[in-house]
């Protein structure tokens, strides 16, 4: 697992959904067959756990019906145990009717929710809506080591080290031992 992590390079593009796979490997085209794994393995990793999720989201809108129709039919029968004459049960027949509406709508809405959970869990969620924008291929140059990049830095730290080595040794030589430099006072 720890050679994995120093071979995939993965990052996310700032501000979008955009998933960068990278993967450095001697074998230029096992890099690109690593990458492309990983992305396929994503893929079917996400419409798993989306799957779990709508499989968990069903059983509770199911349970949330379930209750829903116990509760409809328990005001249904106290709406036709209400004697329509009285005025006093007429009046708590309208309110249950009301209430009724209301867990008729409650009750609808949440078969809508049904269906929709229903075609999601056959649409397959996360192969049809994760998109691989390129595969990885074989790069045609090496990506690393660079160089000339890499003899620009040792040109360069080469001429700063030789000045730095010029300039210690002119130094050395000027100072001899027991002698005052200029500019400072004597010891005592």
């Amino acid at each position: 697992m720890d050679k994995m992590r120093s071979i995939l390079t993965v990052n996310n593009e700032n501000g979008t959904n955009v998933i960068e796979i990278k993967a450095k490997e001697q074998d230029p085209k096992l890099s690109a067959d690593i990458a492309n794994a990983v992305a396929q393995e994503l893929i079917q990793n996400i419409t798993i756990q989306n799957n779990k999720q709508t499989q968990l989201l069903k059983k509770y809108v199911e349970q949330l019906i379930s209750l829903e129709e116990e509760k409809i039919d328990e005001l249904n029968m106290q709406i036709q145990a209400l004697d329509q004459n009285n005025p006093e049960e007429k009046a708590a027949a309208k309110r249950l009717t009301s209430k009724l509406s209301i867990l008729s709508n409650t009750y609808e809405a949440l078969l809508q929710k049904s269906e929709q959970l229903d075609l999601i869990d056959k649409a397959l969620f996360g192969e049809s809506s994760i998109i691989i924008a390129s595969e990885a291929s074989e790069p045609q140059e090496p990506i690393s080591p660079k160089k000339p990049l890499n003899l620009a830095i040792a040109f360069v730290l080469g001429l700063m080290i030789s000045v730095f080595v010029a300039f210690f040794q002119e130094y050395w030589y000027q100072s001899k031992p027991g002698e005052i430099s200029q500019g400072e006072p004597p010891l005592k």
